[in-house]
């Protein structure tokens, strides 16, 4: 199941989709290093993890980004990602 969930990442990572790991916990954050499976992602997969941002924040800042660039390089993404504004994650 890992195998085929990183294998498909990797298809989204070839035509250029960006993936954002949440959780489903209202008042939790995401801490995709804390198991073996979250690790392994992290490691092989180009994956941007939202931490303490709510769903909304986390489109909207999408929305923010992809209106300054249509076309950013990943790195670029996640560098705006993480960048805080409005307070939008404290972690």
């Amino acid at each position: 199941l890992v195998e085929d969930f990183i294998r498909l990442m990797n298809e989204y990572k070839e035509n250029e989709k960006i993936v954002v790991l949440t959780t489903q916990v209202t008042y939790e954050c995401s801490k995709i290093g804390v198991y073996e499976v979250g690790q392994r992602i992290k490691e092989n997969l180009p994956v941007l993890e939202a931490k303490d941002m709510t769903h909304e924040a986390v489109m909207a800042k999408l929305m923010w980004i992809l209106g300054m660039d249509p076309r950013p390089s990943y790195e670029r993404i996640k560098e705006l990602f993480y960048k805080e504004i409005n307070y939008d994650t404290i972690l």
